[in-house]
């Protein structure tokens, strides 16, 4: 059997396989792994460390926003391509940011709202990298964001 140690929480063990509702996120805890003997004596416990995203948070990875000007007059103007995981953190090691998102609003994912679509032909998301490559005189403002698996924005 297979327990947390303020035993609030029992998670099973069933066969080879371990149930403890996994959907529901756990904070990184200890739970206990226990071999018992015919006559239910606890004869060996071993540490187990457990963590089920979506306790972890994002932030940047420094603070402020980027800026960026352009010289759209000049023809040999060069695209700025940018790393976005060098942009965000996870607290989390095992919940590592899994996508990246471009949006018009400052808002949580789900209130998330498209790129125009001037502002698609000026940016570019290709994997984990942003790719600015203006062609339109303005001032154009969006928002980056990150999410791990547990959409933790």
């Amino acid at each position: 059997m297979l327990f947390r140690s303020d035993r609030r929480h029992q998670v099973q063990l069933h066969r080879s396989t371990v149930d403890s509702g996994l959907g529901t996120p756990i904070a990184p805890t200890t739970l206990y792994l226990g071999a018992f003997n015919t006559i239910e004596t606890k004869s060996l416990i071993r540490a187990v460390n457990i963590e089920i995203c979506g306790y972890e948070t994002v932030s940047l990875a420094t603070a402020g926003a980027l800026s960026y000007t352009f010289d759209i007059s000049n023809s040999s103007h060069t695209p700025v391509t940018i790393a976005l995981p060098a942009l965000f953190t996870s607290s989390s090691a095992t919940c590592p940011i899994k996508e990246y998102i471009l949006t018009m609003t400052n808002t949580n994912y789900d209130g998330a709202t498209a790129l125009t679509s001037l502002m698609k032909k000026n940016c570019v998301l290709n994997g984990t990298n942003l790719q600015i490559t203006p062609n339109k005189v303005g001032q154009f403002t969006f928002y980056i964001m990150a999410a791990t698996e547990s959409m933790k924005v």
